[in-house]
């Protein structure tokens, strides 16, 4: 289809010559006499190019650029203006106005035959490829927005446990995330795994994704978190590139022992406020991340430690956007402050706590998290309607 291009000038004469001059060339040409008519024909006519003189009655060619950059999508549309010989500061004033070039009249007949032309096809080149991009964002967008409404489905929704209540908090990045968490009911207990991809975006979201159905297997038929992790590892190994790898902290709480059993793969340390004497316990353990060594390799390793939990007690599972958060001067919320802000929350309900926590890292980071956010606030003995 042949490109269209709008003319836009009070000569008459200017416009026969420029509309005579692109004929051959195959392009379609509109015309306006001002601003005004410029503007009523892209309502109705979608065009690749408008030629604008700067100088007009009615409505000037300022004017209709000054109107054009807050009305998509002909601000989109390139602009190549004109202007008489000795008016270079019109020219520059328009260049302002995100105009894509500019040509002196009155033309010659060397600059009809070649000069407008080109500048006319480089032009409208350059409106393809834009709109290309555009439409290829665009897609890529919906894309990722369909991805991230797939991701969060795989997310328990505050789940409902007998003798626990549990509120749960994700925020990823950029639409999906790597970071992941997962609740899993077992005959006489729960189990907990809060995890994160390496990187953020769409790769780390398909690497987190393999997690929840093999977590869901390997736990169950284990009801061991180191277990689970190594053979978590040893799939991480055949699916994933090498370069790719994944931290994670799981816990198994048996109601029966009133225990809690748990193991870290290269994971921060987690919180366990003890309601009792009012103390932190800090959870971690040896163990190496998951996917970028083989379970027979001498750096490889699991190890599992378990813990009592009373009524009242409360657990922090989370992933390091949450104490990697940066302020303005790059100073990171930290862990200190994380721990701080889960103690002063601890005589909220859990649902309270997960908002005031994420009150509290925006409050320092504001719009500049760099990072996934998850965590979990898990309090035991008290039924989950909090």
């Amino acid at each position: 289809m042949n490109s269209t291009v709008l003319v836009v000038d009070d000569s008459r004469l200017n416009r026969q010559v420029i509309k005579l001059a692109l004929a051959p060339i195959g392009y379609r040409i509109l015309e306006a006499q001002n601003g005004r008519e410029a503007i009523d024909r892209l309502q109705t006519q979608m065009v690749d190019l408008i030629l604008l003189d700067l100088i007009m009655p009615v409505m000037s060619g300022f004017e209709f650029l000054e109107w054009r950059r807050t009305n998509p999508p002909c601000d989109s549309i390139p602009v190549i203006v004109s202007s008489s010989l000795d008016d270079f500061e019109s020219i520059e004033r328009a260049l302002g106005l995100d105009t894509y070039d500019y040509f002196i009249k009155p033309l010659t007949a060397q600059d009809l035959k070649n000069i407008l032309p080109l500048k006319i096809k480089n032009a409208i080149h350059a409106k393809k490829l834009y709109d290309q991009i555009k439409e290829s964002n665009e897609r890529f967008q919906r894309e990722v927005e369909l991805a991230a409404t797939y991701q969060r489905f795989l997310l328990p929704d505050d789940p409902k446990l007998a003798g626990l209540s549990l509120a749960t908090f994700y925020q990823p990045f950029s639409g999906v995330a790597g970071d992941f968490f997962d609740v899993i009911a077992l005959e006489d207990g729960v189990a907990f795994l809060i995890a994160d991809a390496s990187g953020h975006g769409l790769l780390s979201a398909m690497v987190s994704s393999l997690l929840k159905p093999l977590f869901h297997q390997y736990i169950s038929q284990t009801r061991s978190p180191a277990q689970t992790f190594t053979r978590l590892n040893d799939d991480l190994m055949r699916l994933t590139r090498d370069e790719d790898y994944i931290t994670a902290f799981c816990a198994v709480y048996e109601r029966s022992a009133s225990r809690l059993t748990y193991a870290s793969a290269g994971h921060p340390e987690q919180f366990l406020w003890q309601s009792r004497s009012g103390q932190v316990a800090r959870l971690g353990s040896e163990g190496f991340f998951l996917g970028m060594f083989p379970c027979d390799h001498q750096v490889f390793c699991q190890e599992e430690k378990s813990i009592e939990v009373a009524p009242g007690d409360r657990l922090l599972l989370f992933t390091d956007g949450c104490i990697e958060a940066r302020d303005p001067a790059g100073v990171q919320f930290g862990s200190r402050r994380w721990l701080e802000t889960f103690l002063e929350t601890a005589n909220l309900a859990p649902r309270q706590a997960s908002g005031r926590l994420w009150e509290a890292l925006t409050a320092h980071a504001g719009a500049r998290l760099q990072d996934d956010v998850a965590f979990m606030i898990i309090q035991f003995g008290e039924e989950s309607a909090s």
